[in-house]
């Protein structure tokens, strides 16, 4: 399905697709790794601005996509 959608973009043209991925998600996070996202940086979501608190940080994560 993920792949379904990518090429669906691909098709509007897309040149990249930006997704928000909460920590506590990590196999969400590798699947999205083996279709060809990378984690872009980490967004840190508590008073001391770290990723210590995994009930609400997040990974960007970013695919650049090539045109047919």
């Amino acid at each position: 399905m993920i792949e379904a959608a990518i090429e669906k973009l691909k098709e509007m043209a897309v040149k990249e697709i930006e997704i928000d991925v909460e920590i506590v998600k990590r196999g969400a996070r590798q699947l999205y790794e083996k279709v060809g996202f990378r984690t872009v940086r980490g967004i840190p979501m508590d008073e001391n601005n770290t990723m210590g608190n995994e009930n609400g940080s997040y990974y960007m994560m970013k695919m650049d996509i090539d045109q047919p």
